[in-house]
């Protein structure tokens, strides 16, 4: 993709991030997302929510017209891309909340959402804002169930849980910092220039980095949840239960059905689901449902990257990757449809794998990688093992 795409392209962004612009764009995000949540936990409050959501879509949107919050400078231009994750997490879950007609309630807490306090109503609105799955809530597509025990064996059930728990975040999140620092350094070691003519050095390094971006998303998300997983347990108090894995083995997957549907991160599934899959399951049945959820998280990556560069235009091409995967989950419901089986074993394990690597050979911008790319430059300099590196090689050359 050429350095001069046009699509989407809106005057760049001109208001500095300083005390005053962070409580007149930044604040009102939060405001936004916050009021809504708890809104949406407050039985009969649907007439409201409609009628707030045309304030709130504008907030949203000024802020993403005119906050930069790179100030400027090019090597910060990732900090845009937070801030339009943001905004895009804020107005998709913003959309969902508005047009639940009935409330959510938390079942894990309460049996009734007219039996809270004040503080209660704040805590559970501040709650589902952090919360992306619907744990504890009506809501959720995996509820969390317990057999009741007895209470001392409970109790010392309980304890050895936690403990474990602990012992399982800890060695997650440093196998996360593993692969995310060694896909990060190939990353960057090799990055992606695209030549005149075609070549097959070229397409190898391709191929690496398709591979690699998964890996490195992986090991990102993965060991930030296991980050803040210790934190809600050992510092906030909170339930083992309200922090199920993130990842369920993706490399165990098989088919790309069970790739997307159980085994990859499912943080935005009901989101995805309910904004892009449902309108569109009106129209085409199941595969509209499929379809739709992949083309909105599709966009909703792509609308990140958007903000790092958007006075030049959207850098479109994650939709189409998105796409293309929910493509390959109908071509499987076909093949099941046909023969009775499901894809599986060794065969479907290389569909797999050959379908995700090739379909971001396909769609994947080498500018658009090397741009994004770009915005992590410092962050190998807060890993753990390159830390230690780092560490040693000090101690080494001064002894």
């Amino acid at each position: 993709m050429s350095t001069d795409a046009t699509w989407f392209a809106i005057p760049p962004p001109s208001v500095h991030l300083d005390a005053r612009s962070y409580f007149t764009f930044y604040t009102p995000i939060q405001l936004v997302y916050f009021v809504s949540a708890v809104l949406v936990t407050i039985p009969n409050t649907y007439a409201l929510r409609l009628s707030l959501f045309p304030v709130f879509a504008y907030l949203l949107w000024r802020t993403t017209a005119h906050l930069d919050m790179s100030n400027g400078n090019p090597l910060n231009e990732g900090n845009n891309l937070g801030l339009l994750t943001l905004v895009a997490t804020v107005i998709m879950r913003l959309t969902t909340w508005t047009f639940q007609q009935k409330h959510f309630l938390r079942t894990s807490k309460y049996k009734d959402a007219n039996e809270r306090t004040l503080s209660q109503i704040l805590y559970d609105g501040a709650d589902l804002c952090c919360n992306f799955r619907g744990v504890g809530w009506d809501w959720s597509d995996h509820q969390v169930f317990i057999n009741p025990q007895p209470h001392e064996v409970e109790e010392k059930q309980g304890a050895a849980k936690r403990k474990e728990f602990i012992r399982e975040n800890i060695i997650s999140y440093f196998t996360c910092s593993i692969f995310f620092e060694i896909a990060l350094y190939i990353l960057f070691k090799y990055p992606l220039e695209e030549p005149d003519e075609p070549t097959w050095s070229f397409f190898l390094l391709r191929s690496v980095h398709a591979f690699l971006y998964p890996v490195f998303t992986y090991g990102n998300l993965g060991g930030t949840y296991n980050l803040y997983a210790l934190i809600g347990v050992c510092i906030c108090g909170q339930s083992i239960e309200e922090w199920p894995p993130f990842y369920n083995k993706p490399w165990l997957s098989t088919s790309l059905t069970e790739f997307w549907g159980k085994r990859w991160h499912q943080a935005f599934r009901y989101t995805f689901s309910k904004v892009g899959g449902r309108p569109l399951s009106f129209i085409t049945g199941r595969a509209g449902l499929v379809v739709g959820t992949f083309f909105i998280s599709g966009v909703f990556h792509d609308l990140g990257y958007w903000g790092m560069h958007r006075g030049r235009g959207i850098c479109c091409y994650t939709t189409p990757y998105f796409i293309l995967n929910g493509v390959g989950c109908i071509v499987e419901a076909t093949y099941k449809g046909i023969t009775g089986k499901r894809v599986g074993g060794w065969i479907g394990r290389t569909w797999t794998v050959s379908w995700l690597v090739g379909c971001a050979l396909a769609t994947m911008s080498p500018f658009c990688m090397t741009d994004l790319m770009r915005s992590f430059s410092d962050a190998l300099a807060t890993q753990p093992f390159y830390l230690t590196y780092l560490l040693v090689k000090k101690l080494i050359s001064t002894a």
